[in-house]
This record gives structure tokens, sequence and C-alpha cells, in this order.
């Protein structure tokens, strides 16, 4: 159980360096906006090697209780891009829009917005013995990481999810065996 609520209509989102509070979710009208942070959030060093992986975070305004995150990964692109462009619907249902979730979507190493060299269906290296090794398996851990230190309001608990070539990129996660990703659906 990732801890289901309900939610309110304001969200925010997470582009690259900086916190946009959004105004809209699917043509919703907001009438009072609140600015979570007054800087920039530096996701530079997202990835252990140091390459920017671009990610979209959004956030339920809600903040009396922690939230559970859902994430996926994908080389098709996280689009819209922009700070006035947001996603109509969350998750992989439209059910998401009413539970109390964080929302991210991640374009992987070299597609989309993310730095670095994107490398088809990267193989699972299995020993890593230093920063240098990399593979999906380590992108998800170090996202994961990322995501419990830097979003504020989450409960610790981490669900991914994918389909297609997306559920490569959850299969990765899984491997990762970061210890709050506590459910999975590569499909």
């Amino acid at each position: 159980d990732l801890g289901l609520l309900m939610i309110p209509e304001m969200v925010w989102d997470l582009c690259a360096h900086n916190v946009i509070v959004m105004e809209r979710m699917k043509g919703v009208p907001i009438s009072q906006l609140q600015r979570l942070r007054e800087a920039g959030v530096d996701v530079k060093k997202l990835a252990r090697d140091g390459v920017t992986l671009f990610t979209s975070i959004y956030e339920p305004k809600d903040t009396s209780s922690a939230h559970p995150i859902l994430m996926t990964r994908t080389p098709y692109g996280v689009a819209p891009y922009g700070p006035d462009e947001f996603k109509s619907t969350l998750g992989p249902s439209e059910l998401f829009a009413a539970k109390q979730y964080i929302v991210v979507y991640q374009d992987v190493r070299g597609r989309g917005l993310s730095e670095g060299t994107f490398v088809n269906m990267t193989p699972h290296r299995p020993v890593k013995t230093d920063a240098t090794i990399i593979d999906e398996s380590t992108d998800a851990y170090d996202t994961i990481e990322w995501l419990l230190k830097n979003v504020p309001h989450n409960n610790g608990r981490i669900g991914q999810w994918g389909i297609s070539y997306p559920g490569f990129f959850t299969t990765a996660g899984i491997l990762s065996r970061h210890p709050a990703l506590k459910a999975a659906s590569p499909q």
C-alpha cells in the first residue's frame, strides 16, 4: 500500500532547475498560487556521474501529509516542455489525478532534455566498482535517491510503472534494489 488519499487539483512542476507553480490542471483555474521554493533546485548531480536527467515532478498542493511517489522513465520524451506547459492527465490512468501521488516523469539518459549518451537497451551491469560504471539501474537508483532527498512531503515510498520500452526501464528500476521502491509494474 502506497498510502493513497484524495488531493486537490493544484500540483507543481519541477523542470530541470526550477520549481514552477502550475496555475491549471485539466483546465481548472486555481484561485491562489503558492511558491513552494524561492530558489531553483539543482539537479546537475542527479546521476552519480554528474549527468543531468530531465525530470518533471507534479506534487499535490496539500502539504499537510506526506505523499507516495509514482515514477516513469522514458526514452520518448516527457513533453510538453516549458514553464507554461503541463500534462493534461497524470499517471498511467486518469484515476491518479484524483489520488494523492507525487507523479514523476523522466527523460532517460541521452533522450529528450536529458544529458548523456543514449544506449539502446543498456545491459545491466551487476558489479559496479565506481561511479563511472552506470546502467539504467544506477540511473533509477540515483533518481529515487534524489527524489527522496529533494522533493518535499514525500512519504519515502516509490512506485514505478512503464509500458513497452518504459517497461524495460521499470525492470531496470527493480534491479536497482533501492529499498524505497515498493511497487513496480513493467508491462
